[in-house]
């Protein structure tokens, strides 16, 4: 935990992941139109594989990086901010994940704005939140 506690907290993490969640949150296109071939190939080795049916991979892989997205965030905000108060990191993880929906809905009519990112940057928020509070102990 310690590793990851310094990692987290490093200039360098702090600034790549900051440039990469501009690139992802306020790009006017989808993300997954700049990989598609590779998504495509990955949606198809799930089908083949376990049988899902087209697009069911793509939709699953789309709601796990919308939460992958939202840890980082959560544990250096609750070890920063909010290290004795989890709850507070949650709440601060769903207003930010509403207002790029809603950023997104208004301003870049190329991208979706859906209730299921919401949720799924929100549980990001919430697994972040629980990290950091069990390395603060």
């Amino acid at each position: 935990m310690d590793r990851l506690k310094r990692v987290c907290e490093s200039p360098r993490f702090i600034l790549g992941y900051l440039a990469l969640g501009l690139v992802i949150v306020w790009s006017p296109m989808p993300v997954t139109d700049l990989v598609g071939p590779v998504l495509t190939g990955f949606d198809s080795v799930l089908e083949n594989a376990f049988g899902l049916p087209p697009g069911l991979g793509l939709n699953a892989l789309e709601f796990v990086a919308n939460i992958v997205l939202f840890i980082p965030p959560a544990i250096f905000f609750g070890l920063r901010v909010a290290p004795y108060n989890w709850s507070i990191v949650v709440v601060a993880g769903i207003i930010c994940s509403v207002a790029v929906e809603t950023f997104q809905l208004a301003f870049l009519p190329g991208r979706s704005a859906t209730v299921q990112d919401v949720i799924a940057n929100s549980l990001g928020a919430l697994i972040g939140a629980l990290i950091a509070a069990r390395m603060h102990r």
